[in-house]
């Protein structure tokens, strides 16, 4: 690391590497799919699990950088019983 004047700077070794440790704030939650269970963080994007659990769900107007405009309609799944945009429904417990 170059300090003022291209100087070279020795940094103590324990601050030559920066770790990070994350503890998740909501417990995760199980949800079945087709009869299977997997899973999920509460507030998760039903698409995205579905995905990550290895579904392809049709969808056209979805992204994870923008989220879901909900224009489209391709992605509609049935959760208990009522149809849903997975792009728009959030896991919950």
């Amino acid at each position: 690391m170059a300090g003022e004047g291209g100087q070279r700077r020795n940094l103590p070794p324990n601050l030559g590497e920066l770790s990070w440790s994350l503890q998740r704030v909501s417990a995760e939650v199980t949800v079945r799919i087709d009869g299977a269970e997997t899973s999920a963080q509460p507030g998760e994007k039903l698409l995205d699990l579905l995905a990550r659990a290895g579904f392809e769900i049709p969808h056209v107007c979805y992204h994870p950088a923008l989220g879901a405009l909900q224009t489209c309609d391709t992605c509609m799944v049935e959760v208990d019983d009522r149809l849903v945009r997975a792009c728009a429904t959030v896991v919950r417990s």
